[in-house]
């Protein structure tokens, strides 16, 4: 037999209340809960996934001498050279940047994957079509090709503009053209 103490407990009984619930206060809560997430979705969506993104799917900083590695190539910056345009020519020196290249598959770049940005508020050069004459400039690489690669871009004519830095469109990489820490 059980104990007296241990007795059923008590039913509950539901109170049924004539008063209607005020619920005039929760919509306000609920409005500045949605501003206030829209505002903060957008200052994420803006300012901390660009940077996050850029870190593992953006352009690779290659510094000057430095070897980019990636997507079966190899490429390096050797040199960049001015070529004056012949005598009594108007026209802006040829900007020619020389890159060491090696490639394990065929590579052929279109002339507008490449672009040289100058110091002058980011104005950019676009590569001249290769070169008949010049095998060096040719954009075509056969399968495990080891080879110099000529780029010529025609110059600015502004006295000012230094080039600063090499855009290869596809892989993504941005070689820079004067000494230092990329940027």
């Amino acid at each position: 037999m059980e104990p007296a103490d241990a007795a059923e407990p008590p039913a509950r009984r539901r109170v049924i209340s004539d008063a209607a619930l005020d619920t005039s206060g929760r919509r306000g809560c609920m409005l500045i809960g949605a501003v206030l997430g829209v505002g903060i979705g957008a200052v994420i969506a803006f300012f901390v996934v660009p940077p996050v993104l850029n870190h593992y799917f953006g352009t690779a900083d290659i510094a000057l001498g430095a070897t980019y590695t990636g997507e079966a190539k190899r490429i390096t910056v050797r040199e960049v050279r001015t070529a004056e345009p012949p005598e009594g020519s108007t026209a802006p020196a040829t900007l020619e940047v020389v890159l060491d290249v090696t490639t394990n598959k065929t590579w052929a770049p279109d002339p507008g994957d490449f672009e040289v940005e100058l110091s002058t508020g980011g104005d950019r050069l676009e590569l001249l079509p290769p070169d008949p004459s010049r095998p060096e400039t040719s954009l075509s690489f056969a399968l495990a090709e080891q080879r110099t690669l000529v780029l010529r871009f025609e110059g600015s004519t502004r006295r000012d503009a230094v080039p600063e830095k090499l855009h290869l469109a596809e892989p993504r990489v941005r070689f820079h053209l004067q000494p230092g820490e990329p940027k």
